[in-house]
């Protein structure tokens, strides 16, 4: 349970941080704050698929 707790914690910073810099990057400052939970949402999806392929 320790780990499923973690696991979401960790992907969800991750996701967070890495969905704000990519929009950032490609729409440029003024739409970050409203197209990067779109990202967002794209890489949890992405963290919590990877972490099932490693042995935890």
């Amino acid at each position: 349970m320790n780990n499923l707790i973690m696991l979401g914690a960790m992907a969800g910073g991750v996701s967070g941080a890495a969905g704000y810099l990519f929009a950032d990057k490609v729409h440029g400052s003024e739409k970050v704050n409203q197209i990067y939970p779109v990202y967002a949402v794209i890489f949890f999806g992405l963290v919590v698929q990877v972490s099932k392929l490693l042995p935890l």
